[in-house]
């Protein structure tokens, strides 16, 4: 029966692939290979259609049969390559793609891929060679160029970076990622307001584009731009709510708003994310501290201190930090644990000898300044 031979079944599944309907290609295609086992063809649909569900351990046998039945057909080791590199076997990819160049020398897509295994493995010089080589077939490969540009950042050529990532633009300027780019770059100079001409261009194309939001929030908040900052981590955070280096930023910004609760709020969100950071607990007992909260402050700089408890350098910041919101018990007591692990550091005792002077604590003055 026609609409039971190997070859349509394949080729249906083949065409619903494309259209995004894996389970029914899935199944049609395993009933072309039932029907004929060594069907080359189906052998390397069902492999791409493991590939693109992300199962490439379970794509790679149907891809190396193959190869078997048909080494000369350079799009199977193309995407055999594809497999390697997804498992992490970057060696056997680029072999893969070797045998593509001895093949079809004016494959583009070998190149490529080649030049992007070379680029994860920090051979930016060999990975730069097959982008141009790419170039050379396509010159109008937005992909390449972009890839080139990312090359050249990581050379040291933030102006030969520039120029590809412009390039990228030229040929599609719906190229959010390249537009991001060149807003780093801007920044990287300077230039803040050409870089949020930049990233307002990439918005455009993709208003759910995470670090272009996170690094217009940041040179907003450079310019004391604080309530728009605050509506762009605001977004960042829509997107990605487990971005603790944006609840800190959030935080930092409703500090200089003079909202401490709001501020309180997403360190205390920031913590849930990352419980171990030092630097935050920090911030958290500083706030808390200038909340009156001065029993959770501490308890706050404990727990940090148990992270690091060997650490002499934190306490004496925390003391420096109480010290400057004119908490003078918490910063003394800050002070004495940094000295449990610093017992003979002279100008601790003399940061311990000013705080009791202001304590009008005289006679303990002395002795500190006597262990000085």
């Amino acid at each position: 029966v026609m609409t039971e031979s190997p070859e349509l079944l394949n080729n249906k599944g083949f065409v619903l692939t494309e259209m995004g309907r894996v389970k029914e290609a899935f199944d049609l295609v395993s009933r072309a290979l039932k029907m004929k086992p060594g069907y080359t063809e189906a052998l390397i649909n069902k492999g791409r259609i493991l590939q693109r569900v992300g199962k490439p351990r379970s794509a790679l046998p149907y891809f190396e049969k193959s190869i078997q039945a048909r080494p000369d057909y350079a799009q199977v080791w193309l995407y055999l390559s594809r497999a390697y590199t997804d498992l992490g076997r970057e060696k056997d990819a680029l072999r893969a793609l070797e045998m593509i160049s001895k093949m079809k020398p004016d494959h583009k897509g070998a190149w490529l891929d080649k030049g992007i295994i070379l680029d994860t493995l920090g051979r930016y010089e060999d990975a730069e060679d097959c982008f141009d080589s790419a170039l050379q077939l396509e010159p109008d490969d937005a992909e390449a160029w972009l890839h080139k540009g990312r090359v050249r950042l990581l050379l040291g050529d933030p102006e030969g970076a520039m120029r590809a990532f412009t390039e990228v633009n030229e040929i599609d300027p719906r190229n959010y990622i390249a537009w991001a780019e060149r807003a780093k770059l801007h920044s990287d100079r300077g230039n803040v307001h050409d870089a949020l001409h930049f990233l307002d261009q990439a918005l455009s194309f993709n208003p759910d584009f995470v670090e272009a939001w996170k690094l217009k929030g940041q040179l907003l908040s450079g310019l004391g731009q604080l309530e728009e900052a605050r509506m762009a981590y605001k977004r960042v955070l829509e997107l990605d709510k487990r971005n603790a280096e944006v609840w800190v930023r959030k935080g930092e910004i409703m500090m200089e708003m003079g909202d401490y609760e709001e501020a309180l709020s997403a360190y205390e969100r920031a913590l849930e994310l990352n419980p171990e950071s030092t630097e935050l607990l920090l911030r958290h007992s500083e706030l808390l501290n200038r909340l009156g909260r001065y029993d959770d402050a501490i308890g706050a700089m404990v727990r940090a201190s148990e992270l690091s408890p060997d650490d002499a350098e934190f306490w004496r910041e925390a003391a420096t930090l109480y010290h400057q919101e004119g908490a003078i018990g918490p910063a003394i007591e800050a002070v004495d644990h940094a000295l449990k692990r610093s017992p003979n550091d002279a100008d601790l005792w003399n940061f311990k000898g000013n705080l009791l002077e202001q304590s009008d604590m005289s006679d303990q003055a002395l002795e500190s300044y006597d262990h000085a």
